[in-house]
This record gives structure tokens, sequence and C-alpha cells, in this order.
């Protein structure tokens, strides 16, 4: 039997128990409960039960802004309120909210969004913009909330900027630029 097949990760991927073993593992080590492998494999006489104990008086490590991310979600329709485009500024109801709950990274133009997303597009005067192609409904939507618009949102939060590369509609060249920008 080979090594992977041993430890529980079949052909398809890891299977669900040592999937879930892993997790508390790794909410063991991060929460510094000292929950050990014997823990989670049996070996420590507990049958092979993962615990996890949460001491809420303490605080054993500082999570990294790396660690809080957000997707951005959607790059039109003011990016779901983000953008006051009267103002033309990061709406400050939600620029407050993501201040207090510590956002340390948000995703943009989003997830599946990206996808197809045309950043030169995007970008100058709003009245010069091309509608851009929404990648799961495949309708036309706006370009209001573009890559300035975004790292203005990001200053203004003090979030750290993380830019999607949009592999399938975009060639290598083009999102290069888009790197450099």
């Amino acid at each position: 039997m080979s090594e992977i097949r041993r430890h529980g990760i079949g052909r398809h991927g890891i299977g669900r128990r040592h999937f879930l073993y892993g997790a508390a593992a790794v909410a063991a080590g991060v929460m510094g409960t000292g929950c050990t492998p014997d823990d989670l494999t049996g070996s420590s006489g507990r049958g092979g039960v993962p615990v996890v104990a949460v001491d809420a008086q303490r605080q054993s490590f500082a999570v990294s802004p790396f660690m809080t991310g957000v997707n951005g979600a959607k790059w039109y329709d003011d990016a779901y309120g983000m953008w006051d485009p009267k103002h033309n500024r990061p709406a400050p109801g939600i620029v407050g909210k993501i201040k207090k709950a510590g956002i340390g990274m948000i995703r943009y133009p989003g997830g599946t969004s990206s996808n197809l997303f045309n950043w030169k597009g995007a970008i100058g005067p709003q009245a010069d913009r091309t509608r851009q192609v929404e990648a799961q409904e495949g309708a036309p939507v706006d370009s209001r909330f573009g890559p300035d618009e975004y790292m203005a949102f990001m200053r203004e939060v003090g979030a750290t900027p993380e830019i999607m590369a949009p592999f399938a509609g975009s060639p290598p060249d083009e999102i290069a630029d888009w790197w450099r920008i």
C-alpha cells in the first residue's frame, strides 16, 4: 500500500475524516492548545477524537492581516455599495465596518466575476469606460468601480490589495500590464 493511501488520501483526494483531523490540528496549533498528532490518530489513548480547547481569556498569537481577507465580490453596481458614486468616494458606512472588522486584504475584481474582467475598459473617465461581460450570467454590466476606485477604497480602509488576473479572456502581456499599474 502506498504511503499516500495508508494515510487516508485516496485517488480522489483526502478523506473526510483525515481532512477534519487536519483542520482540528491546524486550529489547535494556531490556538496554542498543545494538541498533538497522537491526539488525532488515537495513539494518545483518547480514541482518536480531536479535542480543541479555547481559552478566551488568553491571546497566544497575533493574527496576520492576510488571514482576514474578503472577496471584493463584484466590480459592477458600485461594488455592491462599497463605492459612493454620488460623491465619487468610498462609501463611509462600508469603510467604517471594514475597519471595525479588521479586514486585512480585499480581493479585486472578485471571484468568478474576475474571469472575463477587462481592466483596460474600467479605467479613465467614467463616460469612456466600456461595459463588461459578467462571467456567471454573461450579462453586460458597468465598469464604475474600476482599478482607480478600488485602490482609493483600499487606501481608505487600510487593507492590502489582492488583484485577480483574468486568465480566461486575457493574453499574458495584458495580464502583465495589469500587474504593472
